[in-house]
């Protein structure tokens, strides 16, 4: 999480002012982290669960200006020693005052007093233990359910990512990137519109509006319907032909054959004849193909020119 976190802060030139993660990434590394970054951390704390029926140390009260523990029935426990092993600083209660209480019993079974264990970041953990009552951190969590989870639940349920098919992790990133840009191109399809392709200019043009259409919807059958708009598609080529036959046109006074057999008869030469004589031909090859295309066209859309 955090190599994408840098990775997009640098590529895109972006500073964010919170972060979103599940437990997973409740870890005392990465939240400590990224609030050193000045990111606020919003996600749940990979705390291990009590493993046994005792009182956990949420039922214990910390005052950070004496440095001390006071336990539900008011009594302190003090700083004892530190285990930098496991990075964490040992605090005990007095062993007489545990012998006395009445909730020993539920509280701990040692003979030397209750002991509580405070890691030496823990300052980070209650900093997003804060968070967790705002409305900000509800905010986000509840965006994460909407957002970033249904992404998951679509790419395993529809692409096939229950299990990767490839090894090692470069293949796996492509893997994954393949399947998250399909994901994307079908929200971009979604607000685009799946298979959408207007009509030409001309057709558009040609067509009645949607209101004409819904208006006439009753009073005309759907088969006449479709022959108007038929007839505006093949009107809409017939004004296409037309621009293409002007073009030749155009160039019939470029390649006429008087042209051309004078300038073979000047060069000599036989390529120059050949490319002339091709360019001639394709004129003639085109001129009668689309002349042929217009008297179809005309046949089916009923006008005359």
């Amino acid at each position: 999480m955090l190599d994408l976190l840098w990775r997009t802060q640098f590529r895109w030139k972006l500073r964010p002012h919170q972060v979103t993660g599940d437990t997973t990434y409740g870890t005392l590394d990465i939240i400590q982290a990224v609030e050193d970054a000045h990111i606020r951390a919003y996600m749940p704390l990979a705390e291990p669960g009590e493993r046994n029926s005792l009182l956990g140390i949420d039922q214990f009260l910390y005052d950070a200006e004496q440095d001390l523990y006071t336990c539900p029935q008011g009594k302190e426990l003090t700083y004892d020693y530190t285990r930098h092993a496991i990075n964490v600083r040992v605090y005990r209660a007095d062993a007489k005052t545990c012998d006395q209480c009445p909730l020993k019993s539920q509280c701990t079974t040692s003979s030397q007093g209750r002991l509580i264990h405070r890691n030496l970041r823990e300052q980070y953990s209650e900093r997003v233990r804060a968070y967790h009552q705002t409305a900000a951190y509800k905010k986000a969590m509840g965006k994460r359910k909407v957002w970033v989870e249904p992404l998951f639940a679509e790419a395993k349920q529809w692409h096939g990512m229950r299990r990767f098919r490839l090894r090692q992790l470069w293949r796996v990133n492509c893997e994954a990137l393949v399947v998250a840009s399909g994901q994307n191109l079908k929200r971009l399809l979604q607000k685009r519109g799946w298979g959408r392709r207007p009509f030409p200019t001309q057709a558009v043009a040609l067509m009645p509006p949607e209101s004409s259409q819904a208006e006439q919807a009753e009073l005309l059958p759907r088969n006449v319907l479709l022959k108007n708009q038929r007839a505006s598609a093949a009107v809409a080529s017939l004004a296409s032909w037309k621009v293409a036959q002007t073009f030749f046109e155009a160039q019939k006074s470029r390649f006429s054959p008087v042209k051309i057999v004078i300038v073979v008869h000047s060069s000599f030469y036989v390529m120059p004849f050949l490319f002339y004589l091709a360019v001639f031909t394709s004129y003639y090859l085109y001129y009668w193909y689309f002349t042929a295309r217009k008297n179809a066209l005309c046949v089916q859309a009923h006008v005359f020119f």
